[in-house]
């Protein structure tokens, strides 16, 4: 199984997967409960939650310097998994999380719990959700007069999120995360895939597709080791080192270990990005030992505003 789509799915369908004996590799699902419950048929691609959001959280004290932070989150397992992450790494670099409000991942109308947070001034508003609420949620902050930085996980970090956010989207207002980057090396394998990707499908490469297709082609060179499509054989080919992918951003993770990740925020200018001009700031190479994984942090691509921060 690929997938699922997002951590709210994904954690309940795991235990389907589990009890059946079917490996499930997901290829967007960030929330570290999915790989912490035991299950051994339990993958994921991408960094998770606790990596991303406490990444993210010193990156807004130790590289833009705010102090004032607000949180909101939508109630849902991504949304407040990825916002309580954010806090843990703000607060822990020193900055102070003036306001907390919720929402949900259906709302419209945002202007109360705006509204309560304009008054504390923060520097910086997090949003835990995805691009359908945090674009609206741009546009209000605007005609409210707000002008702080707003920041989010990658379910906000979207080529979508502009046009959402219309006339509310300042230039350099708003910083996200996606739980992988590119690094110089796997430059041409990236453009290679987009290149492929377009030619096939006739659109540019959407959310997760370079996820996606590494967690089909790590399945799928698990079963050529094996020799075998049976999962009771090709299981425990999973989780040991793998090819590097299509971005080389990342290896499959099992049960909270994690290998080679990284966690680049993105400056949206009031159009998408793409990876080659991404301001890579943080990369850390979690690698799994006897005892307690060991975190070594390292620069990135040549010409990238680089930061050591773990």
């Amino acid at each position: 199984m690929i997938g699922h789509l997002n951590s709210g799915t994904t954690i309940p369908a795991s235990k389907i997967y589990s009890d059946a004996g079917i490996p499930q590799v997901s290829p967007s699902a960030t929330n570290p409960k999915y790989t912490q419950q035991g299950f051994k048929t339990a993958f994921r691609v991408v960094a998770n939650d606790a990596q991303l959001g406490a990444a993210l959280g010193k990156y807004a004290v130790q590289k833009l310097g705010t102090k004032q932070i607000a949180v909101i989150d939508d109630r849902t397992a991504y949304g407040q998994g990825v916002a309580d992450e954010f806090a843990k790494g703000a607060k822990a670099a020193g900055g102070t999380i003036v306001g907390t409000q919720y929402t949900n991942d259906k709302a419209t109308d945002f202007n109360a719990i705006l509204t309560s947070l304009k008054g504390k001034k923060p520097d910086v508003v997090f949003f835990g959700g995805m691009d359908a609420v945090g674009g609206p949620m741009l546009r209000q902050m605007k005609q409210l007069g707000i002008s702080a930085k707003f920041m989010g996980g990658d379910g906000i970090c979207t080529g979508s999120l502009p046009g959402l956010a219309g006339d509310g989207l300042g230039d350099d207002q708003v910083i996200c995360a996606e739980a992988g980057g590119v690094d110089e090396a796997g430059k041409k394998g990236m453009d290679d895939f987009r290149a492929a990707y377009k030619k096939k499908f006739g659109i540019d490469v959407v959310y997760n597709a370079a996820y996606a297709y590494d967690a089909t082609m790590t399945v799928a060179d698990a079963m050529a080791k094996a020799g075998s499509a049976d999962p009771k054989k090709y299981l425990p080919e999973l989780g040991q080192d793998q090819p590097q992918g299509r971005d080389r951003r990342h290896r499959l993770r099992r049960q909270g270990r994690h290998q080679g990740w990284f966690a680049d925020p993105v400056h949206l200018q009031g159009r998408p990005t793409h990876p080659a001009g991404r301001d890579q700031v943080i990369g850390c190479d979690s690698r799994p030992a006897p005892g307690p994984a060991q975190a070594t942090c390292q620069a990135n691509a040549p010409g990238a505003s680089r930061g050591h921060f773990c």
